[in-house]
């Protein structure tokens, strides 16, 4: 019999800012995402190398603060679409929504908003240098930067 129990995952790279998190049940992946800050060199072809996310002002032009699902065993070619158009930031100008939580948690929190303390919860379990990478710069566009 399978362990159900599964795991979950966190990896950082350090060189291009991808925090790269997914869970597994028993032996099969289960569900994850890579998160990032990018700057497109032609910015009306950016979507065709995102997905989720937006763009957010910082200094002279715009930073895209996503994510990318992992689904369909395309994040090499995703990453490499990104690497190719653009240029990675780190640290993160804006932390992206992040869902840091085991189809466990999910279980026991769901959708609601006791996530964000799970989040935090997991955050504060990385390594000081991810924590200081990720966590977005103090004002964006002259206000207070957003929490997810």
């Amino acid at each position: 019999m399978k362990n159900r129990d599964g795991a979950f995952y966190v990896y950082w790279d350090a060189k291009r800012g991808i925090l790269l998190y997914f869970d597994t049940y028993g032996d099969n992946i289960n569900g994850g995402e890579f998160a990032y800050n990018w700057i497109p060199r032609d910015r009306q072809a950016a979507y065709r190398y995102t997905s989720s996310g937006g763009f957010e002002k910082h200094n002279d032009g715009m930073v895209w603060v996503g994510y990318h699902s992992c689904g369909g065993g395309n994040i090499d070619v995703n990453i490499k679409n990104l690497e190719e158009n653009g240029e990675f930031v780190v640290p993160w100008v804006r932390k992206p929504f992040l869902w840091l939580l085991h189809y466990k948690d999910t279980e026991k929190y769901g959708g609601s908003k006791e996530y964000k303390e799970v989040n935090e919860q997991r955050i504060a379990m990385l390594p000081k240098d991810i924590q200081t990478a990720i966590k977005g710069i103090e004002k964006i566009g002259g206000k207070k930067r957003n929490e997810n």
